[in-house]
């Protein structure tokens, strides 16, 4: 399963998506889910499954709110 495989599953569609002229570069973005307790696990099946870091790696996740920074 690839990312977009992932994010499918959890039910997110991209909010961008977008093809960068001159080089190999694809940028997808896709929103978290509504509900704080699934972002963790979104966020492991992103790096296992569709990176394919090991199921024995150690990954420690932690959040904050703030304020959003706009690009």
């Amino acid at each position: 399963m690839n990312i977009r495989g992932v994010f499918g599953a959890a039910g997110l569609a991209p909010i961008l998506d977008r093809v960068v002229a001159g080089v190999p570069v694809r940028l997808l973005r896709y929103p978290l889910p509504a509900d704080p307790s699934t972002v963790e696990e979104l966020i492991l099946d992103v790096l296992r499954t569709g990176y394919g870091l090991s199921e024995n790696a150690k990954l420690e996740l932690a959040s904050w709110e703030g304020e959003v920074l706009e690009e």
